[in-house]
């Protein structure tokens, strides 16, 4: 029988089993997501991606850990395959939970709170192409609200 633990982790494969190089958009909160995962699949699948040519645009909560995430997660990888991030703020958006566009027309969502570890991968174009649009309108709020702090 599969854990909970388990079916997130077989998500996160479903990530790096892509045959062609892609995009992979997130909205995450990685402060409450890398410690819910074993280090070492961390380690693996940010190094699996670098070997498939996945680039990376994130949103995450404006936190001490996102914001050092690529140093500490990424390290070693090349620059190229770090992840390109922004921050909006956490008090204003707070979230435990994690959505990824991937590929050509998946996209997964996953909430890793220890009491509720459920995760979904959705197979279907015009849901990841709207979800893609969805990503992009908030990558650009992102924008809008660091300009507001300046």
């Amino acid at each position: 029988m599969q854990s909970d633990v388990d079916g997130i982790l077989a998500v996160y494969e479903d990530h790096i089993t892509q045959n062609e190089p892609y995009e992979m958009l997130g909205i995450s909160n990685v402060e409450a997501l890398i410690p819910s995962l074993p280090k070492e699949f961390v380690t693996k699948y940010v190094h699996k991606k670098e070997k498939l040519g996945i680039k990376t645009r994130a949103i995450f909560p404006d936190s001490q850990f996102s914001t050092a995430y690529d140093k500490h997660v990424y390290k070693g990888i090349d620059k190229k395959f770090q992840p390109n991030m922004k921050f909006i703020p956490k008090e204003k958006f707070p979230y435990n939970c994690e959505i990824t566009i991937y590929g050509q027309d998946k996209v997964s969502i996953i909430n890793f709170q220890k009491d509720v570890l459920i995760g979904v991968i959705i197979e279907e174009k015009t849901i990841a192409d709207m979800m893609r649009m969805m990503f992009e309108l908030a990558w650009m709020g992102a924008d809008v609200q660091n300009e507001a702090k300046s």
